[in-house]
């Protein structure tokens, strides 16, 4: 993956620690929480880890990994909440639980289905403690006010880890290897027009990093297999400046708000 320097020695770190300590029969509490703007690699690198943890046999089972969202995690009626989160944790035991947008479990109303999610999934968090990885992602502010809405949630997650934005360079690799994976090729006058533009956006509340880089190369594909064809041009595979200064005029991208983060241990 590129660029996330700090989150791969902190994830390496994980590794080594879990390892060790199941080697001294001893296996801790692997839940974790993951905070950071969109698109910066949350959720592929939980995916990495549910794959780490089922090449060394960190958990007992199959080590299936499993992806929901916050909400999903909530039901209709009195009494169903519980037991849709208990049938949830059930299914991923052995493996990784990721709950994307966790915060989306915080609710004004006291009494509310939000709070029996909580309550019955921290119960689980404790209950099945060494034989699952449940992690909690999302927005930086909005992970703390989970996590300060209910002190369990402190006491059972093990490892924190906050995801930085990317920089122009970085996304800039980030955009080069989606060309490469579809072979498509860019001169470097356009590699410049795309760091400046990378240099804007991100002072935009609402760039959303890698997502961004998807969603403006997805655009500009469009925009230059227009060309090829009304110019019939032979060169099917060359992206130019034509092609990515006319995406970047039209381009009304949609993010999420963005916040300010950090890394921690």
């Amino acid at each position: 993956m590129i660029g996330l320097t700090d989150v791969k020695k902190q994830v390496g770190k994980i590794l080594n620690y879990v390892k060790l300590n199941k080697e001294r029969g001893e296996l801790p509490t692997l839940h974790m929480c993951f905070t950071g703007n969109p698109g910066t690699g949350k959720t592929t690198i939980a995916r990495i880890i549910g794959k780490l943890f089922k090449e060394e046999n960190i958990l007992s089972k199959s080590g299936e990994f499993v992806e929901i969202h916050g909400r999903d995690l909530v039901d209709q009626y009195v009494g169903w909440t519980a037991q849709k989160v208990h049938k949830i944790v059930k299914d991923a035991i052995g493996g990784v639980l990721f709950i994307d947008e966790a915060y989306s479990l915080v609710s004004n109303t006291r009494g509310s289905f939000e709070d029996e999610a909580i309550a019955t999934l921290i119960k689980e968090m404790e209950d099945h403690r060494n034989e699952i990885c449940i992690i909690l992602a999302g927005y930086t502010e909005e992970m703390k006010k989970l996590i300060e809405l209910n002190p369990g949630f402190e006491s059972r997650i093990q490892f924190t880890i906050n995801f930085d934005d990317y920089n122009e360079e970085e996304l800039l690799r980030i955009f080069k290897l989606m060309c490469r994976k579809e072979k498509y090729k860019i001169s470097k006058s356009c590699e410049d027009i795309l760091i400046d533009n990378f240099n804007i956006v991100k002072k935009n509340e609402n760039f959303g990093n890698g997502r961004y880089v998807r969603n403006l190369f997805e655009k500009i594909k469009f925009e230059q297999a227009d060309r090829i064809i009304k110019n019939n041009c032979k060169s099917i595979n060359n992206i130019n400046k034509q092609d990515i200064e006319n995406t970047i005029k039209s381009f009304n991208y949609k993010t999420e708000e963005k916040r300010k983060i950090g890394f921690c241990n």
